[in-house]
């Protein structure tokens, strides 16, 4: 969630950006990127950059909605 959530606000963003941003360790990101690329919901934009796949700006606009549904 942390590095859907920074493409989200961010854009499309370098390997670098991420791994500030969301502050995971480099093997915790490589687990996540590898696992979020397989199942299409990012793509890798650059050479050393990443952004949301249409798929995952579809997913992640619906869930955000769900979640905020039941926050409130």
């Amino acid at each position: 969630m942390k590095i859907i959530r920074t493409l989200i606000k961010k854009g499309p963003t370098s390997k670098k950006g991420l791994l500030d941003q969301t502050q995971l360790s480099q093997g915790q990101f490589y687990h996540h990127i590898k696992e979020l690329i397989s199942n299409n919901l990012i793509t890798k934009a650059k050479k050393d950059e990443y952004d949301l796949s249409s798929m995952g700006h579809v997913l992640s606009v619906s869930f955000i909605g769900i979640i905020n549904t039941f926050l409130k």
